[in-house]
């Protein structure tokens, strides 16, 4: 069995099988971001019903994420999150994600600097997802950040739940 199908049967019994929501975190080797293109495929398979999380934080670099955001464009109907906000590319990624396809969101969970969750909230309300990485973070502190960002309650409820309930009613 190739690998694309090897995958595609993978997530059709762990993923879909099993009543899982989504797929990830992942996170393949720093510069072959394109070895996740079966991934997107086997989740266009089943609908673009089963988001795709992955990894953006270190070692991942600013081509990867484009990687991501180029397959993205390729499967528009299947979600996918970059994870930690891209990491140290946090802001080529909120400017990436601007531009990108309506499929593309991002975590703003384990920030690199305070700024980032903020600049996202504020740039991309319909895009970013709230998420901890407890222990490395704290929750209130960042959920009033993003309270202090949005100015308006419908910005707030899309972050704080509503992207991500979205995503998954597919």
């Amino acid at each position: 069995m190739d690998e694309p199908s090897r995958i595609g049967s993978w997530v059709s019994e762990e993923i879909v099988g099993r009543g899982l929501k989504g797929i990830g975190e992942i996170s393949p080797p720093v510069g072959q971001a394109a070895l996740v293109e079966p991934v997107f495929q086997a989740a266009a398979d089943h609908g673009g019903r089963y988001p795709i999380l992955l990894h953006a934080a270190a070692p991942q670099t600013a081509e990867d994420i484009a990687t991501y955001i180029r397959l993205a464009a390729r499967y528009s109907r299947v979600p996918i999150i970059i994870g930690q906000l891209g990491g140290p590319n946090w802001l080529s990624t909120i400017e990436a994600v601007k531009e990108a396809t309506p499929n593309v969101f991002v975590d703003l969970g384990t920030p690199q600097t305070w700024y980032g969750p903020f600049l996202a909230a504020r740039e991309i309300p319909d895009r970013a997802i709230f998420a901890s990485a407890a222990p490395y973070g704290d929750l209130l502190t960042s959920r009033i950040q993003v309270q202090r960002a949005t100015n308006s309650r419908e910005a707030l409820a899309r972050i704080m739940s509503g992207n991500l309930l979205g995503i998954l009613s597919r």
